[in-house]
């Protein structure tokens, strides 16, 4: 996520365009590990985020869950 949002470091971190996320209401990204989770979330809202959905999916044994976030 960091990555998406250009925070990495060293070439080709760039920083996001804001028209680009004026333009988008709600983004989302498909998270397979519990533990991961947790750490999306906070840097979601360490980047300005007002609302993060958790939205579960199982199948059989597996489930994986999508973050939905929104800036508006």
């Amino acid at each position: 996520m960091a990555d998406l949002f250009g925070l990495g470091t060293g070439p080709g971190h760039e920083q996001p365009s804001i028209k680009l996320l004026d333009k988008c209401r709600w983004f989302n990204s498909l998270i397979s590990k519990a533990d991961n989770v947790k750490p999306a979330k906070k840097l979601i809202r360490k980047l300005g985020a007002v609302d993060i959905r958790e939205i579960e999916m199982k199948q059989g044994n597996k489930i994986t869950r999508v973050l939905a976030w929104t800036f508006i």
